[in-house]
């Protein structure tokens, strides 16, 4: 099977950066592209994703989607005309395509691309930065693969990267004042120091068959 590696370091993340290698079929959507990222980091898919390349922008922003698709129509460029607004006005992406992750496969846009963006919470903004690496032609498996990993997925809605390292601070420090108060919300976001690469490895053979979320 035909397979693609990549590896997604989290952006601003240091001593270490955070980062994972990891295999996936090259027959994917971004959506499941995106599941298996989410896999692979430790993030918990609890927010909207897009993924960022020179030439389009990809997301599970049903509503982005859908404005995008309207106003490039016959009926949305006349509505448009009647209230005196341009196409970027309404849809500002440098009139990009703004696709559905569910409806598009990842090789068209991944093998012309030694490296895009994929941003996950668009309240904290954690943007990685996803390598293309090489593509595998006789891949033994049909679900994806972890190979490396360095560091550790910070806790959801921490405030993004910096909100991350302060929240380190204070869980490094005992006598700070908030600290019992942080460990024990970090404990309940499932914050942990650990990664298990056989039980992530576990989940991963299930990854591509999950039903996407409906956001509303």
């Amino acid at each position: 099977m035909k397979a693609y590696e990549f590896k997604v370091t989290l952006k601003g993340s240091r001593k270490p950066p955070i980062w994972r290698t990891f295999i996936i079929p090259s027959n994917v959507t971004f959506s499941q592209m995106h599941n298996t990222i989410q896999i692979v980091m430790g993030w918990h898919d609890c927010h909207l994703h897009e993924f960022q390349f020179p030439d389009a922008l990809i997301t599970n922003n049903e509503e982005a989607c859908d404005e995008y698709k309207y106003f490039n129509s016959k009926e949305g460029k006349k509505r448009l005309k009647e209230l005196g607004l341009s196409f970027d006005a309404v849809c500002p992406n440098d009139n990009m395509p703004v696709l559905n992750s569910v409806d598009v496969k990842i090789g068209k846009y991944v093998e012309n691309s030694p490296a895009f963006k994929y941003i996950y919470d668009f309240g904290d903004w954690w943007e990685h930065k996803v390598e293309f690496k090489q593509i595998i032609k006789d891949y033994d498996k049909d679900y994806p693969m972890v190979l490396k990993w360095k560091g550790y997925c910070p806790p959801e809605d921490c405030g993004g990267i910096e909100g991350y390292y302060e929240l380190l601070n204070v869980l490094n420090d005992p006598e700070n004042e908030n600290h019992a108060e942080m460990l024990e919300w970090s404990r309940m976001q499932m914050y942990s120091e650990e990664y298990d690469v056989d039980y992530v490895n576990e989940l991963l053979e299930t990854a591509l068959d999950y039903e996407p979320i409906a956001w509303e």
